[in-house]
């Protein structure tokens, strides 16, 4: 069963921050983890993830920083 693209729009936002609700994670692990919620119903793209968490730090509902201890920077 896919998702309503209008309600799957709509609900984004809440998706991501549902994922970020346990501690932080870089893009990689948030796609994976919406992915495992919805059991493969939602697939979230690079190209929609990571200017949705632009927005959302621009809009202060989460923060970023950057980590260089996996041996590959990333930011969480």
């Amino acid at each position: 069963m896919a998702f309503d693209s209008e309600l799957l729009r709509g609900s984004l936002d809440l998706m991501v921050l549902s994922a970020l609700a346990d501690g932080p994670r870089y893009g990689y692990l948030i796609q994976q983890s919406l992915r495992e919620a919805t059991a493969d119903r939602v697939g979230l793209s690079a190209g929609t993830l990571y200017p949705l968490l632009h927005r959302l730090e621009e809009d202060k509902l989460v923060k970023a920083s950057w980590d260089d201890g996996t041996g590959r920077r990333r930011k969480w």
